[in-house]
């Protein structure tokens, strides 16, 4: 049973999917978002510890809500799964049960069909990504990011 009876608002709904591109949910007028991707808690804690930016999103690894779960990307995110971007890879599945859990995005590349089931839930339709956002990786043991996003050190 097809959700969609009008072939119109099929059609202008796939073109939509098409050309969806996420940097618009990211940034406002006078300060654009930045994108960390974090793959454990200790970058998490070290990255809200150091980064002065207060806008920030985080995202998973590629294909890490497949590759370890729901659960894993919850336990990192902890109290800023709202301010998340799980990559569910291929998979419309995990990327509803993500967006129900109250993560705040989803990148999911799954069939057009799939997606466009998925944004029938209105609660959904703007947090589903069809294609990785730009990012910038973490490396706590080396300290290593955007010097521009780093706090001010006390140390002389």
């Amino acid at each position: 049973m097809s959700l969609y009876t009008d072939e119109k608002a099929n059609t202008s709904l796939t073109h939509n999917i098409q050309q969806q591109r996420p940097e618009h949910l990211f940034a406002s007028r006078n300060n654009p978002r930045q994108i960390f991707c974090i793959s454990n808690l200790s970058e998490k804690i070290w990255l809200y510890n150091n980064i002065t930016h207060s806008e920030f999103l985080l995202i998973s690894p590629l294909n890490a809500g497949a590759s370890f779960g729901i659960p894993w990307w919850l336990s990192v995110t902890q109290e800023h799964k709202h301010h998340s971007i799980l990559d569910c890879g291929s998979s419309a599945a995990l990327a509803h049960i993500a967006l129900s859990e109250g993560i705040g995005f989803v990148v999911c590349f799954a069939a057009s069909k799939q997606i466009r089931s998925l944004q029938t839930d209105h609660n959904f339709r703007t947090r589903i990504l069809t294609s990785r956002p730009p990012s910038q990786p973490i490396s706590p043991q080396t300290s290593t990011c955007p010097s521009s996003f780093k706090k001010a050190s006390s140390r002389p």
